[in-house]
């Protein structure tokens, strides 16, 4: 997306981890700071398999910081 924009294409909203790489290749960056802007996440896994113990732990340390923010709904 940067390159379409580097590319005189036109512009774009991207997420704030972009934004070093658009300042690395010239491009201006204003954040967007209202309205706060949020986004729905997912976590995605395999339907029909057994999740590592690493995974199974991530997940459980995710659900129990998602509740403990209180971001909505989880899983």
């Amino acid at each position: 997306m940067l390159q379409f924009v580097a590319n005189g294409v036109g512009i774009a909203i991207v997420p704030e981890g972009a934004l070093a790489e658009a300042l690395s290749i010239g491009l201006s960056v204003r954040p967007l700071v209202q309205p706060r802007v949020s986004r729905v996440l997912g976590l995605i896994t395999l339907k029909e398999r057994n999740q590592s113990a690493f995974a199974e732990d991530l997940i459980a340390q995710l659900e129990h910081e998602w509740k403990r923010l209180d971001r909505g709904r989880v899983f």
